[in-house]
């Protein structure tokens, strides 16, 4: 193959592999989330019960993370609550909530955007209210997002139901929001919010999106144009190579 086609191939190459992105994992099971951050440093878990039940302002931090939010219905301000006011939770006697007087919950349409001091590859919660649809919570960071799933963890004494879900990613990101659905009907609050540095494990192969095959076959069409301008230069095409003379 000469210097021309070799450099072709080497550029799609190089372009598919451009193209492919880092892996990133989504988590609806908090055992499946385990399993994968059990290699990993610097494992975090914000529970908020060393807190004092408190109000948290936009852009204060609790436990170790830095909020910011979008709050609706009758409440205006992200808190830290306490089971005895309002319901029970993962981790006893506190959760994250909100100031709601009523619910001390969270509402449709409500985002909270989570930061972290240092940027992390892992990050996953429980969610407790219910009853739940899947896709009815969206986590996202800028390398890595997950839908809910209906699937439950577990139902807690009080009849509230608690869900996970959580993303990892190869490339480290600095903060991450949850978010419920606006059409959503329920209510509810955070819990044991869970962090982890750096992987351990091989990243799975990525599947090609269409702009990588469409790198690809680009690539391999100008390899055969090439090669097929080299033949007819050199009359190699009638060779009993190809002829099958």
């Amino acid at each position: 193959m000469g210097s021309t086609s070799k450099r072709a191939v080497l550029m799609a190459g190089i372009a598919v592999l451009c193209a492919m992105p880092a892996f990133a994992d989504s988590y609806t099971s908090s055992a499946a989330f385990n399993a994968a951050i059990s290699g990993m440093s610097d494992i975090t878990t914000a529970n908020f019960d060393s807190d004092p039940t408190e109000y948290i302002a936009e852009g204060a931090t609790a436990d170790g993370i830095t909020f910011n939010y979008n709050i609706n219905g009758g409440a205006d301000s992200l808190a830290i609550v306490s089971t005895a006011e309002f319901f029970d939770t993962t981790s006893e006697p506190n959760y994250l909530g909100s100031n709601d007087p009523t619910t001390g919950a969270f509402f449709p349409g409500d985002s909270i955007t989570m930061s972290f001091s240092s940027p992390v590859n892992a990050l996953g919660m429980f969610i407790i209210g219910g009853p739940y649809n899947d896709g009815d919570f969206t986590l996202a960071s800028s390398t890595a997002s997950a839908l809910s799933s209906s699937v439950l963890e577990e139902t807690l004494g009080d009849g509230g139901q608690v869900i996970f879900l959580g993303i990892s990613s190869a490339t480290s990101f600095s903060s991450a929001t949850i978010s419920l659905n606006a059409s959503a009907g329920e209510l509810w609050n955070l819990d044991d919010i869970t962090s982890a540095v750096g992987s351990t494990r091989t990243p799975p192969p990525p599947a090609p999106e269409p702009s990588s095959f469409a790198l690809l076959v680009a690539g391999l069409a100008l390899c055969a144009a090439v090669l097929s301008r080299r033949r007819r230069a050199t009359g190699f095409g009638n060779s009993g190579i190809f002829s099958g003379s």
